[in-house]
């Protein structure tokens, strides 16, 4: 885990905040941190200055994993007489454990705005 996301700082965007350990909590936030350096390895950088943006966009995630379920398909069959009606339900989450492609934008985004303030841009003049 890094010290920019801790159970303190995430736990008022959980759905349930007193549903979970403190140890189950951190899990979830390390395993979240993994997938979020992969998409925006900056949010690594000593001196990183969007903690809130990063709490706000992984918050949600976090709390998102800490909710899904198993899911599955569900399937129902009636028949009356010669008439079958057959049903599937999904309820699996398409995201249940993986950043969503605009949590990917998002945190690149922040990367983004970070490399640029670091950085002279070309043909910038600082006045003495």
């Amino acid at each position: 885990m890094h010290p920019l996301i801790t159970p303190a700082s995430i736990r008022h965007h959980l759905t349930d905040p007193d549903g979970i350990s403190e140890e189950a909590l951190e899990a979830r936030i390390k395993a979240v941190w993994v997938k979020a350096v992969a998409a925006a390895p900056c949010i690594t950088d000593e001196g990183f200055p969007f903690t809130e943006e990063l709490e706000a966009v992984l918050g949600p995630v976090v709390d998102r994993w800490i909710n899904v379920g198993p899911g599955g398909v569900t399937q129902e069959q009636r028949t009356v007489g010669s008439f079958s009606q057959s049903t599937s339900f999904d309820s699996r989450m398409a995201y249940g454990d993986r950043l969503t492609r605009d949590e990917k934008l998002i945190l690149a985004g922040l990367c983004k705005r970070w490399r640029a303030g670091r950085s002279g841009r070309a043909f910038s003049i600082t006045p003495r």
